[in-house]
């Protein structure tokens, strides 16, 4: 019963990492990746 448990919390565990990385990331897996994606717009409808 302790080995079912622990596969329970491993895929919970697996799955919540994904699941953050999906979010946060946007799958993305290289930093240079990752620089645009985080930009922040602080005048949302000013002309560019």
């Amino acid at each position: 019963m302790k080995t079912k448990k622990s596969v329970t919390v491993l895929a919970l565990l697996i799955y919540l990492l994904v699941l953050t990385w999906l979010i946060v990331f946007k799958l993305a897996t290289a930093p240079y990746e990752l620089s645009p994606l985080r930009s922040i717009n602080l005048i949302p409808f000013a002309e560019n």
